[in-house]
């Protein structure tokens, strides 16, 4: 995990059953433990308290159910009972978008910033940061519910096109590809809204501005 700029003893990841799974060595010797975590978007919010808590963990033997509001809150109760240390999570979980209402599905570790201070910095970026804080990463897509699966996907009110453009800037180490069809000035605003690392240029050639953009690149 040192290329995603974070180590831990344990790991959150997705289940091949559904939901989440944490996986953590035991004891010294004793190999590796598991806990399933379930997903439930449609579960109505709790009477004592109005909260909304989709995720659930199964404990002890009489099968007893418990009831979480995010991912860091059961990895926090974990802890407190000195199951687990520091977590890290893991760069295959799948993100579901909804731009404007057009879907995408990628996984977190496009944005996990690799020790890259420029990509830390951008707003996806600090949205997924897994870096520790307080024994969980601080990112606030690890700490919510919302983004985790199609029925509950994290909605910006972006351009999808122009997204579809900074996905790429993540995929191919900062290089911006940015398509005839798209206007540069719509670009240069998500540009800013998801604080990429591009230098933006205007320059006026006879009475005429045009828009030009130098990307620093991903080191």
């Amino acid at each position: 995990m040192k290329r995603y700029g974070v180590e831990g003893d344990f790991v959150v990841r997705c289940s091949s059953k559904g939901g989440f799974a944490i996986s953590f060595v035991k004891e010294e010797g004793l190999g590796i433990d598991h806990r399933l975590i379930f997903y439930d978007a449609d579960i109505k919010p709790d009477p004592r308290d109005g909260k909304e808590k989709p995720f659930s963990i199964v404990e002890g033997r009489g099968k007893k159910v418990r009831r979480y509001s995010s991912l860091s809150r059961i990895v926090k109760d974990l802890q407190e009972k000195k199951v687990i240390g520091q977590a890290f999570m893991d760069p295959e979980t799948i993100v579901h978008f909804s731009i404007s209402g057009k879907r995408f599905k990628v996984p977190a570790a496009l944005f996990m910033h690799r020790g890259n201070v420029e990509v830390k910095k951008t707003r996806l970026g600090e949205i997924f940061d897994p870096s520790s804080l307080g024994g969980f990463p601080r990112g606030e897509f690890w700490n919510s519910h919302v983004g985790h699966s199609a029925k509950e996907p994290m909605f910006l009110d972006r351009d999808a096109e122009a997204f579809n453009v900074v996905l790429n800037w993540y995929r191919y180490g900062g290089k911006l590809y940015v398509p005839s069809k798209i206007s540069k000035v719509l670009m240069m605003t998500e540009i800013k809204y998801f604080r990429l690392p591009v230098d933006i240029i205007t320059k006026s050639n006879n009475g005429r501005a045009t828009i030009e953009f130098k990307s620093r690149g991903i080191r």
